[in-house]
């Protein structure tokens, strides 16, 4: 079909504009230098549950982006640019979940114009090339609207509960992310009859412990240091 087609090119184009020069345009930085040699440790065995500290005392951000990198990172023969790269794959993944979104709500051409602005911007585009846990969330945030929009449409015990998954890790990654979390919980009030409420919220609930539990696991055996 035209509209996939389309989206093919504008993956391309974003891919490229990603991608090209990466290891020239690329920045490294001190909290990029903590989080790479953190999964450098992960990749040799030295496993972590808790990740690098935010701007908030002793506040930290969960280590979910460290096990995704760290593969990566073995991959490159521990270059620095496998972060970027893996910023970059996530950002392609936002677009595509862009599109969908755009489907679902409106209409394939909305979805393809949203996906192509994401594709270009010069600021996204600079973000990806970062391997920043505040520059990550992206795909997750994409990712937990989809499966709300999907929601919308058709109520599935099964997607409730991954989307309170995702919402437990994308809270991981980075804490900017808690908007997100309760646009979760109030959209029972906007797209959901009363009836269901309680078993929305028991399921979102439950992935979201399932999602979250690396944190609350080191909290529990640190006596809540976080």
């Amino acid at each position: 079909r035209s509209s996939i087609l389309i989206l093919i090119i504008i993956l391309t184009l974003g891919a490229f504009l990603r991608f090209y020069r990466i290891k020239e345009l690329a920045t490294f930085r001190g909290d990029q230098a903590i989080e790479l040699s953190t999964c450098a440790k992960i990749t040799q065995g030295k496993f972590t549950l808790i990740g690098i500290k935010t701007s908030n005392s002793e506040v930290r951000n969960g280590a979910v982006m460290y096990y995704i990198i760290a593969p990566f990172l073995y991959l490159f023969g521990y270059d620095p640019i496998a972060g970027g790269f893996v910023q970059s794959l996530l950002s392609l993944l936002a677009i595509v979940l862009v599109f969908l979104i755009g489907k679902k709500f409106h209409s394939e051409q909305v979805g393809l114009f949203a996906a192509f602005l994401l594709s270009t911007s010069a600021l996204l585009v600079r973000y990806s090339r970062q391997n920043l846990l505040a520059y990550s969330p992206l795909a997750f945030v994409a990712f937990a609207f989809y499966f709300l929009a999907t929601l919308q449409k058709n109520f599935n015990s099964k997607i409730v509960f991954v989307l309170g998954l995702i919402l437990g890790v994308m809270l991981q990654v980075h804490y900017s992310t808690l908007a997100v979390v309760l646009a979760c919980t109030a959209a029972p009030f906007i797209f959901f009859p009363r009836k269901i409420w309680l078993k929305y919220y028991f399921l979102i609930l439950l992935g979201f412990v399932v999602g979250f539990s690396p944190m609350i696991l080191f909290e529990l055996r640190h006596e809540f240091f976080n």
